[in-house]
């Protein structure tokens, strides 16, 4: 079900709805930012299968997908299938533009519940810059010293944040963002180049599944881009 669908919903005919509670783990709308509620589709061939709704409805027509978090071994074979796609892609090229570009492409084809990913490039000491990236407007600049992105350049560590409106230190450029994760990309000398940060309107989204790939990931974009540590 596309984010935001209800639509998509009409046009295969789920017409009933069985509202559940409003918790805190539950998304904000795509469409008017309000909270959403679990509901489940009454007829139609996604009959029995849960959905995010928006608790204004029907003035708020937004819907959210609700992904099946159960099959870990499905998720591992997507990233796998992502970076052999990517390490096709990217065989012999060194552009950091060109490499990041194309892995932000892959991730975000190949995961729905994905609402931003991008890359932040360490411009200069102690400060990021938004790079290749796709969803809605990425922060321009982020200092070392603010926000997830900031803290996992600082810490040469992955950050995975479950609901980002609990953690006081992060920064909001999207109000629907609920989760996120962070990854370091290093040098050959071990010196932090990029970080990969990944948002998504869903709580509690990202695991060890997630975070293990993603490594890995910014692993091969560290050897593709940045083999020889940084002049300065």
């Amino acid at each position: 079900m596309p984010h935001g669908g209800y639509e998509h919903l009409r046009s295969y005919k789920v017409a009933v709805y069985e509202p559940t509670v409003v918790g805190p783990d539950c998304p904000l709308c795509p469409v008017c930012g309000g909270a959403m509620y679990q509901r489940t589709a009454g007829q139609g061939p996604h009959a029995g299968q849960p959905f995010w709704g928006c608790t204004g409805y029907p003035k708020c027509q937004g819907t959210g997908e609700i992904p099946d978090r159960s099959d870990q071994s499905d998720k591992t074979q997507i990233y796998q299938k992502v970076m052999e796609r990517i390490r096709a892609l990217i065989a012999g090229e060194s552009d950091e533009i060109a490499v990041m570009a194309t892995v932000v492409a892959e991730l975000r084809q190949a995961f729905g519940h994905f609402a931003w990913v991008g890359f932040y490039r360490v411009v200069s000491p102690g400060v990021l810059k938004v790079g290749p990236y796709q969803g809605g407007h990425g922060c321009l600049t982020i200092p070392f010293e603010r926000g997830v992105c900031g803290r996992c350049a600082r810490d040469k560590t992955s950050q995975v944040v479950g609901d980002v409106t609990r953690l006081a230190y992060h920064i909001a450029c999207a109000g629907s963002t609920r989760s996120e994760i962070v990854v370091p990309v290093l040098d050959a000398s071990g010196a932090v180049r990029a970080v990969l940060d990944i948002d998504s309107d869903l709580p509690e989204i990202f695991d060890m599944v997630d975070q293990e790939a993603l490594e890995a990931l910014a692993g091969e974009v560290g050897q593709a881009c940045f083999t020889f540590p940084e002049i300065s």
